[in-house]
């Protein structure tokens, strides 16, 4: 996932049928799916595993004294095993480490990646943000910098009166 992918706002507010961070708002019958969860994996390079099996290939070859290939082809080899095998373990070793994120799926598939450090936090603005979904009344905000939901109630029954006399 690119870095571009991952939504790092201070607040979410969810109202009236509508969600709004920075300058982007999205209306809630967009979104088809709202989880908490680790960022996609990583896939492993295709060239990389083909690279360490061909390598591996070579060096069983040369064990075996079959004098098929050149004579350098088994330095050549342990080279590429170690090329590849790094390649190969870096990217393990990143998917191990996957961050905990508040991701939106949209209906148009695209996912929105809302980021905080506190995963337990995420957990409970995840059930705030249901809540949102399902009752139509009922308003946050989602303070990702300070880790707190505040309900977001305006005036008497969620509405506001404006030149009453």
């Amino acid at each position: 996932m690119e870095k571009e992918d991952i939504i790092w706002t201070s607040k979410l507010v969810i109202n009236e049928n509508i969600i709004r961070y920075k300058n982007t708002v999205i209306q809630i019958s967009n979104v088809s799916r709202c989880e908490v969860g680790r960022e996609p994996k990583d896939s492993y390079p295709i060239w990389g595993i083909i690279g360490l099996l061909l390598c591996i290939i070579i060096i069983i070859a040369q064990l075996l004294k079959r004098e098929v290939f050149f004579q350098g082809a088994f330095i050549l080899a342990l080279c590429g095993i170690l090329i590849c095998g790094s390649l190969l373990l870096v990217v393990w070793s990143d998917n191990q480490n996957l961050a905990y994120y508040l991701i939106f799926e949209l209906n148009s598939g695209s996912k929105l990646f809302f980021a905080c450090d506190d995963t337990q936090f995420l957990k409970e603005a995840h059930k705030a943000i249901i809540e949102c979904f399902n009752y139509r009344d009922v308003a946050y905000v989602v303070n990702f910098n300070d880790c707190t939901i505040e309900n977001n109630q305006i005036g008497e029954d969620n509405t506001v009166n404006i030149n009453e006399k």
